[in-house]
């Protein structure tokens, strides 16, 4: 493959300090959703321990049990009208139609040199070799382990962490194309969830956390202090969904077609810059964070096949139907307006940043 040639994906990459989890949540972002196996791999190598490499027959088992867990509940787990030949051996096996052997039989012929093979890819390109998590080794059917995915399955919390993020976007892809477009995910605070509907079913898509989290690499979107998953709730690192123009600023804005809870306005922030004692509460960012937004915004919009794209669109009241240049433009130029309603307002910033404490 070539260098990473788009220029979002490649800011996304750069801007990182380019370690192993960095390099997997730009894999769970900006990867080919062509087919939801990747995240069934990311998730088995999460589940093995570390060593120098892996057989074909030590990864099949637990690989084919997180795509038949997904196919149980979604069957859509490729991007093509006609099922594929391990969708229907899935679907058999469901059924008692065929047995566990014939399907691993089937896995190892159709797919995992797709799934070895374009798992790094990203951006029109691929992650630099110093940064890539295995090499796949097809003349002895096994993949190396790099020391960058050992680090990972050396550490229960990073282990976890992955999962979770992998197991959100993985609910997200497949729930766009169960719809063949993608839902609106609309943010519920009751249990910091995203869910969609078909007619009067919901859906659950997951812990915004993890949804969000990888495009803010764990980190409070306001002062960059990284937060803790296991964090008490009363924990001043404890991760929290913040609206980034409050709800009740935004109700008074009825002339704007946009939904407050979608992924355009939600951002995870750290305890003490939410609600802390000199924490954001219902005032509007700065226009640093502003155009911080913008731009991870942007990123949403190069996931492939535009599973979170169209969900902003939607909340936004942008149509789907212009060219993505158009699109951009008219994405930009509502968050613009959305945010000079509220220069009236004094802006807020946090008192601290973490990161910037941390270079003096």
């Amino acid at each position: 493959m070539t260098e990473i040639s788009n220029p979002t994906v490649l800011n996304y990459y750069q801007a990182s300090s380019n370690d192993a989890l960095d390099a997997t949540r730009a894999i769970l972002l900006f990867g080919k959703n062509a087919a939801t196996y990747k995240f069934a791999l990311l998730k088995t190598l999460m589940e093995l321990e570390p060593s120098s490499s892996l057989e074909y027959s030590d990864i099949g088992e637990t690989f084919v049990r997180h795509l038949v867990e997904h196919h149980k509940i979604c069957p859509n787990q490729y991007l093509r009208k006609q099922p594929t030949e391990l969708a229907r051996q899935m679907t058999s096996f469901i059924a008692d139609e065929t047995d566990w052997q014939a399907l691993l039989n089937t896995a190892e012929k159709s797919i995992y040199n797709n799934v070895f093979d374009a798992l790094q890819n990203i951006g029109n390109g691929t992650i630099a070799k110093e940064h890539r998590l295995i090499e796949h080794d097809k003349e002895n059917r096994k993949i190396i382990l790099t020391s960058n995915l050992n680090r990972i399955q050396e550490s229960d919390s990073l282990r976890n962490l992955v999962s979770q993020e992998s197991e959100a976007r993985w609910r997200v892809v497949e729930e766009a194309w169960r719809s063949e477009v993608s839902p609106l995910m609309i943010f519920d605070s009751r249990d910091s969830s995203f869910f969609t509907s078909i007619k009067d079913h919901r859906i659950n898509l997951r812990s915004a956390v993890a949804t969000i989290g990888p495009y803010q690499k764990g980190s409070c979107f306001y002062c960059g202090k990284p937060w803790d998953e296991h964090a008490d709730a009363q924990q001043h690192d404890f991760p929290e969904v913040d609206h980034f123009i409050p709800l009740s600023l935004l109700a008074r804005q009825p002339f704007m077609n946009v939904n407050p809870n979608g992924v355009w306005n939600l951002v995870i922030a750290c305890k003490d810059c939410n609600r802390g004692q000199h924490g954001k509460s219902d005032q509007v960012p700065s226009n640093t964070y502003f155009k911080r937004l913008l731009k991870r915004n942007e990123y949403y919009t190069e996931e492939h096949k535009h599973a979170m794209r169209y969900s902003i669109l939607k909340s936004l009241g942008v149509s789907e139907g212009i060219t993505k240049t158009q699109q951009t433009r008219m994405l930009t130029s509502v968050h613009k307006e959305l945010y000079s309603s509220f220069d009236y307002l004094a802006k807020w910033a946090p008192r601290s940043l973490y990161w910037l404490e941390e270079k003096l």
